[in-house]
């Protein structure tokens, strides 16, 4: 019975077996118990890391990226305590440029946001090739990524880079090269040439919060599309004014990360 319910490969399941092994005094050495239990958490994680993925692309979905956001500025918070923030801003945000500027001790950590642009009009025609198009552009931001790249399809056809040890000039050499292959790859294979908007921000000369971190880069992604789109555009306080000065209903309410999903119950 028990090897019937390893068969499912469900995570509660191998919970099950365990529990009940555990709780019922059954005349079963420990590494079998420890056995069973380790099936089970190599169940959960094969389950975590298949729901965290994009079946699609095969990349991260936002709720991964937004992980490896929390994880990777945690590095510059001793740099942000106790640091003189100054007078408060015009546009209530406090701070002064100097605490802005990454210390030179820590690594440069910037973001991409990639938004495929007139996709609509490729649904028109078959919504398989605007699969394919969202396909393509997966692969080639894949392909021209490092491995400590954390690369995700935010949803439909947006996609974000987010690149540790990625200076701002490194960050638009990134986002060039994307734009560029992606328009070759799009046309090579659909026949239709894809526009890119890219907005890229650095942390710490951009934003000094994870939320205003992500947020920067969308709003610069969204200064790439009302600029003529197939541009990218880089974060800054000009960036910023020029699209509260014309946005439309306010614009993009301030960034919210995703809840986290409920953690997996593990016994002690």
């Amino acid at each position: 019975d028990l090897e019937a319910h390893l068969q499912t490969r469900d995570p509660h399941a191998y919970l099950k077996i365990w529990g009940t092994i555990q709780n019922a005094g059954l005349p079963i050495e420990d590494t079998t118990k420890n056995h069973y239990y380790g099936l089970y958490r190599k169940a959960v994680a094969a389950s975590e890391a298949e729901a965290s993925l994009d079946p699609l692309t095969g990349l991260e979905k936002r709720l991964g990226l937004e992980r490896e956001v929390r994880h990777l500025t945690a590095q510059y918070a001793p740099y942000l305590v106790g640091r003189s923030v100054g007078r408060a801003r015009k546009d209530g945000r406090q701070g002064n440029e100097r605490t802005r500027k990454r210390p030179a001790e820590l690594p440069p950590l910037s973001v991409l946001f990639i938004d495929l642009d007139d996709l609509k009009a490729l649904n028109a025609v078959s919504y398989a090739q605007g699969d394919q198009a969202i396909l393509n552009a997966g692969r080639v931001i894949k392909e021209l990524t490092r491995e400590s790249d954390i690369t995700s399809r935010w949803g439909g056809d947006e996609f974000a880079v987010l690149s540790p040890s990625t200076s701002r000039k490194g960050a638009k050499q990134l986002a060039k090269k994307i734009q560029e292959h992606i328009h070759t790859k799009s046309q090579e294979e659909l026949g239709f040439r894809i526009n890119v908007s890219i907005g890229t921000a650095t942390y710490l000369e951009d934003a000094k919060t994870p939320e205003e971190f992500l947020y920067a880069a969308q709003i610069a992604s969204q200064m790439a599309k009302r600029n003529g789109k197939g541009q990218v555009v880089q974060f800054n306080s000009q960036v910023e004014a020029a699209y509260k000065k014309n946005a439309t209903n306010g614009g993009l309410a301030p960034y919210k990360f995703l809840p986290n999903p409920t953690e997996w119950y593990e016994a002690a």
